[in-house]
């Protein structure tokens, strides 16, 4: 009997196989009247289906299919999803619970901007229970979401329904959950997926080439038929939350800026939703109007909240209370009705040996008893005791104490009605770093411009880069930290490193789910305090590396405050640095470091498109300098992937990583570091270069790129164009960046006495006229026009883009038959596959062993991509597998040649030469192999061997005394005509 159903609904399934198919574009009608149960099922629309697995593209082994339509207020869909009822698993749960990937579900994904930067996630059962989340790109370029907060996407069930061979659900959506603050309302991207949890079975409409529903690029675009956009052309900014406190009454002032973007004079409903820490939910309806292109000021104040963590929603309604727009912010609210922030010392409450600090500073804030008298005391060692007596006190009180730089060191309290601050004055350390005003680095009292990459060789010593950070993300013991740090401080740079311990290599203390709790453990603590004594006092450590995009991978930033607190109490002199992809990233984490990296990259494609604004680079570097030391992790490298419109990710190209440098000292960026040149970074010419010469002009300017950006006037006006000046005493030096694709001619008015500016690196100046001058900006440069006395000549720019095309020139020589020249990492892992470009000559191996940069790629590219030899720890090289014990090279020709000689380039090694002998090829046109040369006891890094005089589109080199340990080539060059 079972037999006999499973048969019929395969064959219902068939039937019911719609023509309509995924695709680039999926066209949505309008309709009215499709609130009521059976409306959308029954509608005169087609049914959209042919789901297909995730990863693999087979079709799913049960149907699904949908309808979709819009009234220009609500989504409108009608789904049904086909399966032997009686298999499926459908439990009952509350509403917007987790747990409800665990029934039979269907999920709808959308990307609001086409992005792949941000989206939502519906997900809906067989019951039409309901839960919805909002996520953000875990900015590993795999396209993969992190959904970590709810989000209320008022999604409401017309109906669900369960039959034998089917479930149904009809949903409305409102359009304006689509749009939270987007402007390009034609740009969403939305899809439909499907789980079934005890087949193990994922399938999609959209053909999504990974196992993740929220691969937004795969995603076609929705075609709103007859949709006016206007009335949801809002956006909710500057959104604002205040702790108050009135005789003891808690109360929340919110406020906001509610921008008209539409055409016309509109009115609206703002919804405000807060959710307290108690779990109390307080709802206030405020009236909006407001003309188009102006904007309305929101302010409300909630009593009777409770102190902590709580959630901030507010929606936008029209009239009939159709949702317009929509955000979402998680903050806390803090109750303390004294607060004392300290404003000298500017870093961690402590007086270092370096400041030569001569006064205490701070600011006592109220949230009460304002106009009443206050006292504000320091007391410290030695009978130390002073005092500011304030008539009557304000919201903001600013107080100064006199503080003789020969005062002892030791604890200083700072004290106002009930709130105490202890200011620690620090004895002379052995090694000092510190963050000093202007969130500016200093290096045993000096200012340090920290430039760098991650994981480059900790022995190089490069001209102007002078820090690295190092993924090592764990240690067997102190001893192995101290070896590292030993190196770094022999090269002369210093390490942002992480300060883990895992005993016999466990990685259990600090895995990402002990970062998940809210407090350090106290094994976690013990092996804190042994990495700190090795760095504490070692030239080698910049600062320690909390974390690497904590909220990507679902950390506690309770546990990061607590690791913070911690690490200030070991080790007072090193700063702690965490990276962050995102504004909500930065905003969450911010309490548990002194440097914020923002990694704001923005993706580079070979159809010149990028997956985010460039302006990201300035935007997220401005925003984590309100909370922190602001440094930008620069794009150096290939993601491998594809953008929606098919183009290959790229490098960027030397202009282009000056292009982010010049945004993120705009932004005041106070350090730079490059991701992840070493690897996926090492393919492309343009960041082998660039990585020599990325920290000259940054570091002769150093004193003055610093310092704070103000804004300087220009016309036309040009979103595009990013202008800025920054002050050094009498000089200052302009920041100019064009991020479109064409030049951009300006006029610019930097004002002062100055009548000629020089163009750093350019060997060029430009002459000033009342305080104006005129120049032509090429597309994606920056520009740095500076005063007389700084420096405009440590670098000549051209002289580099010359040395970039020589470079690629000499990947070419005359003669090699071989030769691939420079390949992008998707075209590598095409290669792979057999998709090699046309210019390309094939090359097969033996074996080969993967490396990280081109995993499921072809690393015998690597010996003909024209790199004969690099740095130490340059991985372009091809391995074979230690199990291959005469591994072996074959070389197709474009066209047959007659051979003259083999060079083969070995890969440098502590191990000492690791290929002695060898033979070397021809095939006949009737295949057979013919040796041609060969070479034995060889003991040099260069292997040349003239080869017989023989004409063939073939040639292969058989390594018959190759180690099976270090053993690596870099190269290899076939000569002929």
């Amino acid at each position: 009997m079972k037999k006999t159903f499973l048969g019929c609904l395969a064959l219902t399934a068939a039937l019911l196989a719609p023509a309509a198919a995924a695709s680039g574009v999926l066209e949505v009608s309008k309709l009215n009247d499709l609130d009521k149960p059976g409306a959308m099922l029954n509608a005169n629309l087609p049914w959209h289906g042919n789901f297909t697995q995730l990863l693999t593209l087979k079709p799913g082994s049960v149907q699904t299919r949908f309808k979709i339509a819009h009234d220009n207020k609500n989504l409108y869909l009608g789904i049904e999803a086909f399966d032997d009822m009686k298999k499926i698993v459908c439990k009952e749960y509350p509403h917007d619970d987790r747990k409800r990937t665990h029934n039979d579900n269907i999920t709808i994904d959308f990307d609001p901007e086409g992005s792949n930067m941000s989206g939502g996630k519906i997900v809906v059962d067989a019951n039409g229970g309901i839960t919805d989340y909002w996520g953000i790109d875990d900015n590993t370029g795999t396209g993969r979401f992190i959904f970590q907060s709810q989000w209320n996407s008022s999604t409401k069930l017309i109906s669900a329904k369960k039959h034998a061979d089917r479930w149904t659900v009809e949903l409305s959506i409102p359009m304006g959950a689509f749009f939270q603050n987007v402007k390009n309302l034609d740009k969403l991207r939305l899809n439909i997926g499907r789980e079934r949890p005890k087949a193990k079975e994922l399938t999609s409409y959209a053909k999504i080439e990974v196992m993740n529903f929220a691969s937004s690029r795969y995603f076609p675009v929705l075609k709103l038929k007859g949709f006016d956009a206007d009335p949801f052309q809002w956006l909710i900014s500057s959104v604002k939350v205040t702790a108050k406190q009135q005789d003891g009454v808690g109360k929340a002032a919110v406020s906001a800026k509610l921008w008209n973007r539409s055409k016309k004079w509109r009115v609206a409903q703002c919804r405000i939703t807060l959710r307290d820490s108690q779990g109390k939910e307080f709802v206030r309806r405020v009236g909006v109007q407001a003309d188009r292109m102006r904007n309305f000021n929101l302010d409300e104040t909630i009593a009777g909240v409770s102190p902590g963590k709580c959630s901030l929603n507010m929606d936008l309604l029209d009239a009939e209370d159709n949702l317009l727009a929509a955000i979402d912010n998680q903050l806390e609210l803090d109750f303390q009705p004294v607060r004392i922030k300290v404003l000298e010392p500017a870093y961690r409450d402590n007086i270092y040996f370096t400041e030569n600090l001569t006064r205490i500073k701070a600011d006592i804030q109220l949230m009460d008893n304002i106009g009443r008298p206050l006292s504000v005391t320091l007391s410290g060692p030695d009978n130390f005791s002073k005092k500011v007596d304030i008539a009557s006190a304000e919201e903001s009180n600013i107080v100064e104490f006199d503080f003789p730089a020969d005062m002892p060191a030791g604890e200083y309290t700072l004290k106002a009605g009930e709130c105490t601050k202890i200011i620690r004055k620090l004895p002379k350390a052995v090694d000092e770093v510190r963050i000093g005003k202007n969130n500016i680095t200093y290096v045993n009292g000096k200012t340090f411009l920290p430039v760098g990459y991650f994981h480059i060789n900790p022995d190089w010593k490069v001209p102007g880069l002078n820090m690295m950070g190092y993924f090592r993300t764990t240690w067997k013991d102190g001893a192995e930290i101290k070896r590292f740090l030993d190196r770094l401080a022999a090269a002369g740079v210093r390490g942002v490193i992480y300060p883990y311990i895992e005993p016999s290599g466990t990685k259990k203390v600090f895995a990402d789910s002990a970062r998940q709790k809210d407090k350090l453990t106290d094994e976690q603590k013990r092996l804190l305090r042994e990495a700190v004594e090795v760095c504490r006092n070692h030239p080698g450590v910049l600062a320690y590396f909390a974390g690497d995009e904590p909220e990507g991978h679902g950390h506690s930033e309770e546990w990061y405050e607590d690791l913070y607190k911690n690490l200030k109490e070991l080790d007072p002199y090193h700063p702690v640095f965490i990276c962050n992809y995102g504004t909500s990233g930065i905003q969450r984490f911010h309490r548990g470091n002194d440097i914020i990296c923002a990694d704001a990259y923005p993706d580079y494609f070979t159809d010149n498109t990028n997956s985010r604004p460039l302006k990201v680079c300035r935007e997220y570097v401005k925003f984590a300098s309100a909370l922190r030391s602001p440094w930008l992790a620069l794009h150096t490298f290939d993601w491998g992937l594809k953008n929606p419109q098919g183009a290959y990710s790229r490098s960027p190209n030397y202009d282009e990583v000056r292009e982010q440098i010049g945004l993120g000292l705009l932004g005041n960026s106070k350090g730079f570091i490059g991701y992840i040149a070493c690897l996926s970074g090492s393919l492309s010419n343009h960041l082998r270069v660039t990585q020599e010469y990325l920290g000259v002009e940054l570091q002769a300017l150093k004193d003055v790129l610093l310092q704070d950006t103000t804004d300087v006037k220009f016309s036309p006006a040009d979103p595009a164009l990013h202008v800025g000046m920054k002050h050094l005493k009498n000089e200052y030096a302009l920041i100019v960046v064009n991020t479109s694709d064409a030049p951009v001619k300006a006029t610019i008015a930097p004002g002062g006495k100055a009548a000629e500016l020089a163009l750093s690196g350019e060997k060029r100046s430009v002459k000033l006229e009342n305080g104006k001058f005129t120049d032509t900006i090429p597309p994606h440069r920056m520009h740095i026009y500076v005063t007389g006395k700084l420096k405009a000549d440590a670098i000549d720019h051209q002289a580099v883009r010359n040395e970039i095309s020589k470079r690629e020139r000499e990947r070419f020589r005359p003669g090699n038959l071989v030769a691939a020249g420079e390949l992008n990492l998707g075209q590598i892992r095409d290669y792979q596959q057999g998709r090699i470009p046309a210019n390309v000559p094939k090359i097969t191996v033996s074996s080969q062993l993967a490396t990280h940069n081109v995993k499921k790629g072809a690393t015998q590219y690597f010996l003909q991509d024209g790199i004969r030899s690099t740095t130490p720890m340059q991985i372009m090289t091809w391995t074979p597998l230690a199990s291959d014990k005469q591994p072996w090279i074959e070389f197709e020709l474009k066209k047959e040649a007659t051979l003259e000689k083999a060079m083969i380039f070995l890969h440098k090694s502590t191990s000492g030469v690791l290929l002695k002998s060898g033979k070397i090829l021809a095939v006949t046109p009737e295949g057979k192999y013919i040796q041609v040369g060969s070479f034995a006891n060889n003991d040099k890094l260069v292997i040349e061997v003239k080869l017989q005089a023989v004409k063939t589109r073939k040639v292969r080199i058989e390594l018959t005394d190759f180690s099976t340990r270090d053993r690596m080539l870099e190269e290899i060059e076939i000569y002929g005509k």
